[in-house]
This record gives C-alpha cells, structure tokens and sequence, in this order.
C-alpha cells in the first residue's frame, strides 16, 4: 500500500486568553486565519493536490480549518476523531490508522501541534523529536509505503503558510 499522507496545522486562531472563550475547543480561526486559510487551499487546489479523505480533530479551530480547504479541494469525506486532539499521542494516532482498513490512496490529517510533527517524525524515523516545524496553515506530506508503523515514510517536502500564499 503506498499512499500520500498530509498533514495539516489548523490556521490561526482566537488566543487562549481571549474573552468569551470558556474552553480551548472552542478556539474558532480569527478572520484573519480564514482568509490565509482561503489563499492556502487555493494554493494547494493550484498544486493539483488531490485528498480523498480528510480526518480531523474535533476541536473548533481544527473544524473550520477543515470546512475551507475540504470547499475548495471538493472533498466530499471528512471524519472527526479525537486521536487528533492537542493532547493525542504519536503512537496512538498510528494505532487508530493502522487499525482502519483504509482503501484510500491519499488522506490530510488536520490538527495540532506537536502532534502532528511527532507523528511525521515517528513515521519518517522511528522516533519522535526530528527537528520538523509546522507553521499554523502549514502542510506537510509523506509518502507511506507499508501501513502506519513507525519508519514506514518518507518526507517528500514542508511548506510553510507564507510559501503557499505567495506562489499566487
């Protein structure tokens, strides 16, 4: 099984400390964040990235990053799970891809920080702690080609937000 693997930090959102806000889930992106969000899934829609399948975390500012880039690309399956919460594990998001017995040939994982460059990390290196920074709005993508077990992909390449939005 060879597949594409994205990985995906939601945009910029409402500070922690912000009024009104009761909950870090319910962190929502900032207008500025949807815009940026916006430009950057036009971006990815110019580079012919082509996603069969969006999983991300449930919490708000993952969600609505989610809604845009799922509007512009035309991606008609998205699931929610919390093994991509801020607080998840590397080790037990793999669990939880392993176990599904996924056809797809290309999956986007929306979510958080560090999860997701641990889990990068453990799948490209068999270990987490590799020197990877994703940006807010920042897209990542693997090769995997033999399931999801630590040492099974390679990185193809890193884009930062500001790279995305300025190839316009």
């Amino acid at each position: 099984m060879k597949m594409d693997l994205y990985l995906m930090r939601h945009g910029i959102a409402t500070e922690r400390s912000a009024r009104n806000i009761a909950r870090d889930a319910d962190r929502r992106l900032t207008a500025s964040g949807k815009e940026k969000m916006r430009r950057i899934a036009k971006a990815m829609k110019r580079m012919d990235i082509n996603v069969e399948c969006i999983l991300s975390s449930p919490f708000l500012r993952a969600t609505e990053t989610v809604e845009i880039v799922a509007r512009v690309l035309g991606i008609r399956t998205v699931k929610l799970t919390p093994l991509l919460k801020p607080d998840g594990s590397a080790g037990a998001l793999l669990g939880g891809l392993s176990k599904q017995s996924t056809t797809f040939r290309s999956l986007l994982l929306v979510g958080h920080e560090p999860l997701l460059t641990d889990t990068a990390s453990l799948l490209i290196s068999r270990k987490t702690g590799l020197p990877l920074h994703l940006r807010k709005g920042g897209l990542l993508k693997l090769c995997v080609t033999s399931g999801f077990h630590p040492g099974s992909a390679t990185l193809e390449w890193l884009l930062s937000p500001r790279w995305m939005i300025n190839r316009q």
